[in-house]
């Protein structure tokens, strides 16, 4: 079993399984069982109203709009690492608009793939939770995350025609997350971390694109995920008192192993290796030139260019209790992140 999809049964453990258990109906049909309900959770619910849309209205995103990707930049040059390195700079004009758009072509091909697992989450959480408020979240966020991965699919396949497949790190978590039996390793992992790491990716992204279509999407995708990362809190925050002393420093464990995950797939040149063979480039030669750049450190694109989505997931963990805020500090000030947390 992976190491973010350890299971622990037990009477008197943390609200890991919930119920009812898989494949008993029994407790579906006890009236009881819908009396508990989140006040917390009630009030996002009563949002979902005001945040109603639709992937295919053009006032959401209008692609009938011409916008050519081989001779259109989706992100400013100084956006991306590599573009600023001395593989950038050898390239041409249109070479340097090829590269930073793969690479934002590959990042949000990651972000779509990982709109389609929070979907599957979502639905395996409707029959999992023990709230009746929370189980209604859960459903109509699954409703949320498939209009998310249409909208995300929609553009990806209008821009250049299909995703890239997820990289390794960032692949393995999904499944990791999707496989586990622990509900709070599913809602820690989708609501704290990836929903709160697509919100400072996404908002880092819509503050910098030169593609009108992509900004306006991503307005309403963000108006989603702020909610679902809310939930995520609130959840934990009314579950806390459950968990022993050892329990607790379980699941925190579990959160720093998915958060580097997430942060290796972000800044390491080697999980997006894919990119570069076909404009002629090594990943290793890549790497090297952003080392030099950097002075023998390296960024992820658009950590330089404002919201830094490292700091912005970090400074959620701490909030959630489950990161501690020396541990969260030396990485994600302003310094940049280490060379040496890619070479894995």
């Amino acid at each position: 079993m992976s190491a973010y999809a350890k299971s622990r049964s037990g009477p008197g453990g943390p609200p890991s399984r919930g119920e009812p258990p898989q494949g008993e109906l029994g407790p579906l049909f006890d009236a009881l069982r819908d009396a508990q309900r989140s006040p917390a959770i009630d009030c996002l619910l009563h949002t979902v109203a005001d945040r109603e849309w639709g992937p295919d209205d053009p006032e959401v995103m209008d692609l009938s709009q011409p916008f050519d990707v081989r001779r259109q930049a989706i992100m400013p040059e100084e956006w991306f690492p590599e573009l600023r390195s001395a593989v950038g700079r050898d390239l041409t004009v249109a070479e340097r608009i090829a590269l930073g758009n793969e690479i934002i072509r590959w990042f949000l091909s990651g972000i779509l793939h990982g709109e389609q697992a929070a979907f599957y989450i979502s639905a395996q959480l409707c029959l999992r939770l023990e709230d009746a408020a929370a189980r209604e979240f859960m459903a109509n966020q699954a409703r949320e995350e498939a209009r998310h991965a249409r909208a995300f699919s929609r553009y990806i396949a209008r821009r250049w025609g299909a995703a890239y497949s997820p990289g390794e790190a960032f692949g393995r978590l999904l499944r990791d997350l999707h496989d586990t039996d622990r509900i709070d390793y599913k809602i820690v992992g989708m609501s704290g971390l990836i929903e709160g790491f697509a919100m400072g990716a996404l908002s880092n992204i819509r503050a910098h694109t030169l593609d009108p279509a992509l900004d306006r999407m991503l307005g309403h995708v963000l108006r989603d995920e702020t909610v679902h990362h809310n939930f995520g809190t609130i959840w934990l925050e009314e579950t806390r008192g459950r968990y022993s002393g050892l329990d607790w420093q379980e699941l925190r464990h579990f959160a720093h192993r998915a958060y580097l995950a997430l942060r290796l797939n972000l800044v390491s040149i080697y999980q997006r290796r894919e990119i570069y063979a076909p404009l002629g480039l090594d990943w290793r030669r890549v790497r090297l030139a952003i080392r030099e750049s950097r002075g023998r450190r390296e960024k992820a694109p658009g950590l330089e260019e404002g919201i830094n989505p490292l700091t912005v997931l970090a400074r959620n963990l701490v909030r959630m209790g489950l990161m501690p805020t020396t541990q969260a500090r030396p990485q994600h000030g302003s310094s940049p992140v280490l060379v040496e947390a890619v070479d894995s």
